[in-house]
């Protein structure tokens, strides 16, 4: 069963599906999907746990930015103090950029199981 969480834009989106949780390694394995683009990645629990805290706390704040690295895999979430989100991402072949703004990225927080 896959978890997944969206970071949701005005008119586009993008979405990390948990495949694997390894409790042992203390390591999942991500696929993240965009437009026409599918990268898999694993990451530890800390890295993962770390982006989360981030996230929570840029979001909270309403400005700054969040940027999760991991290899050729970037995610970066800039807030204004509007409410406003940018949302840029690359898979290390692709990458885009698109708007959002706060009440959808909530979603993706509720997704993490922050809210």
């Amino acid at each position: 069963m896959k978890h997944r969480i969206v970071f949701r834009g005005e008119e586009s989106s993008v979405s990390w599906d948990i495949l694997h949780v390894y409790p042992k390694q203390e390591e999942l394995t991500i696929q993240m999907t965009g437009e026409d683009s599918e990268h898999e990645f694993s990451v530890t629990f800390n890295q993962y746990d770390a982006f989360i805290r981030n996230f929570a706390r840029v979001h909270e704040s309403l400005y700054g930015e969040v940027v999760f690295e991991q290899g050729v895999i970037r995610l970066r979430l800039r807030y204004d103090r509007l409410g406003r989100v940018f949302i840029s991402w690359s898979d290390g072949q692709t990458s885009h950029q698109f708007r959002s703004d706060q009440s959808y990225l909530s979603e993706a927080l509720a997704q993490l199981g922050v809210y």
